[in-house]
């Protein structure tokens, strides 16, 4: 078994982020790459969920948020690293109110657990910036609400192309266009 410390700051691990992309929507998702890296001469180990990243990972502003996964089956598995190893994981996180269009900075923080449950502080990866865009002249509560019920009713359900390439409901808006003028 390999040896576990519970402290914050860990001079074997280090964290690494980086993000998909620097621009996001109000709202929308996007992954970020996650990377635990031993630094040290000697392996390093820790437990995860082999599921349920979210346990493990947190992030230091209350207004980005990480996107649960749901498991069928969430087993403990033993990591371990060797020199320069990385333990690595793509996240995905969304931002749902900015209060304004602009950047938002926050870390990930990566908490290892030991094989029977204890759950060490994070340890925290380098600042990442996103810039995020928030609709002009509309409220980001008011344009979240409308899109959870629009995505509601179409969630999985791929979009069906005529002949033309567009999709039934390109076609039906083009349709309605010309029928008002």
């Amino acid at each position: 078994m390999v040896p576990f410390c519970v402290q914050a700051e860990d001079p074997t691990l280090a964290v690494k982020a980086f993000p998909d992309q620097r621009i996001v929507k109000a709202g929308m998702m996007f992954l970020v790459n996650v990377q635990v890296i031993n630094q040290d001469k000697v392996f390093a180990g820790f437990w995860t969920n082999d599921c349920s990243y979210e346990k493990h990972w947190v992030t230091d502003h209350a207004g980005v948020l990480i996107q649960p996964w749901t498991c069928a089956d969430n087993g403990m598995e033993e990591i371990t690293l060797g020199n320069g190893a990385a333990y690595t994981k793509n996240i995905i996180l969304y931002i749902p109110k900015p209060e304004k269009t602009g950047p938002v900075t926050f870390r990930l923080g990566f908490k290892r657990m030991s094989e029977n449950g204890d759950v060490a502080e994070p340890i925290w990866s380098d600042p990442v910036t996103i810039r995020v865009l928030v609709p002009e002249g509309s409220s980001i509560t008011e344009k979240s609400a409308a899109d959870d019920a629009a995505s509601d009713s179409t969630a999985g359900i791929p979009a069906h192309r005529n002949a033309g390439g567009e999709t039934d409901d390109t076609a039906k808006n083009v349709s309605e266009k010309s029928a008002v003028h």
